[in-house]
């Protein structure tokens, strides 16, 4: 129970500590940013060094840097040019460097993480009754799709702290901001341009680090897919219960939504499907 509660609670919680960070340096600049920052890495490093030892201290500090930084530095974006779209690309360029960094620092990605898998996952397998072979065949398919998942977390974790702490600063300062810097959510012409080559090479030219990196410019892709959604939505009169069934759909069927908005996404890209729409009605969606 304690384990699937920290695995819920865990993104939630970082995904909220970093919008506070990101909502400090959007509101107030770098310095306060950084000091809110500061206060925060030292309050936890000297709770963990007391509670169990200096290790464990330095280990929260840097693990919670790697946390908040990111959203302070997209906060600080988004401030000075104003351009949501291009904070969320600068999220994207970090998921990169995190499936870059795999690559770079360990001499073979996939191995490491199969190997970690193997350790934490061998014995349930075995215990649910899952053939040696068949084990071994799911823990390579997953050590292998990490390395890319982590990519596409960390974006989205980035991405959903800068997205909060917008809404909240509009909640504050700007009531409805949000919405329409949403729904305006347009990223530039390269990321639609990377994205179809990346997917080619690793999906025909079997490049694994190809299809990885493809799996982030994907949920950048998503998300813009996401705002064609809310549009859609609120330019025919919709209501809250037709979000909440679109994300309740997200939920149920991961993956093939997924592909699904992020092609609507591609689309909207190219053909303005937001802006054939924008002539209609607009009645105000209850977002």
């Amino acid at each position: 129970l304690l384990i699937a509660l920290a695995v819920l609670l865990g993104p939630l919680l970082s995904v909220a500590s970093g919008a506070v960070v990101a909502l400090v340096a959007l509101r107030h600049g770098p310095w306060e940013g950084l000091y809110v920052v500061g206060a925060g890495l030292l309050a936890a490093g000297v709770l963990g060094g007391l509670l169990l030892n200096l290790g464990f201290g330095l280990g929260m500090v840097l693990a919670l840097g790697l946390l908040w930084v990111p959203p302070w530095f997209l906060g600080l974006t988004l401030r000075s040019t104003r351009r949501l779209s291009l904070a969320v690309e600068a999220a994207l360029l970090s998921g990169v460097l995190i499936v870059l960094g795999q690559y770079l620092l360990l001499d073979n990605p996939a191995a490491f993480w199969t190997a970690l898998v193997k350790e934490i996952l061998s014995d349930a397998l075995l215990q649910a009754g899952v053939s040696e072979a068949e084990g071994e065949r799911t823990i390579a398919m997953i050590g292998a799709a990490l390395i890319g998942e982590l990519g596409r977390a960390w974006f989205l974790q980035m991405t959903l702290a800068l997205l909060l702490a917008r809404y909240w600063q509009a909640m504050l300062y700007n009531p409805g901001g949000f919405r329409a810097e949403f729904h305006g959510l347009q990223l530039d012409r390269w990321v639609l341009l990377v994205a179809p080559v990346l997917l080619l090479g690793g999906s025909i030219g079997g490049v694994p680090m190809l299809s990885h990196l493809s799996l982030v410019f994907m949920s950048a892709l998503f998300l813009q897919g996401v705002a064609v959604v809310h549009v859609l939505v609120a330019s025919r009169g919709g209501g809250r219960g037709w979000l909440i069934g679109f994300y309740s759909l997200l939920f149920i069927g991961m993956q093939p939504v997924f592909t699904a908005v992020s092609a609507m996404g591609f689309a909207d890209g190219w053909l303005g499907i937001r802006n054939k729409t924008a002539n209609g009605p607009d009645k105000g969606a209850d977002e």
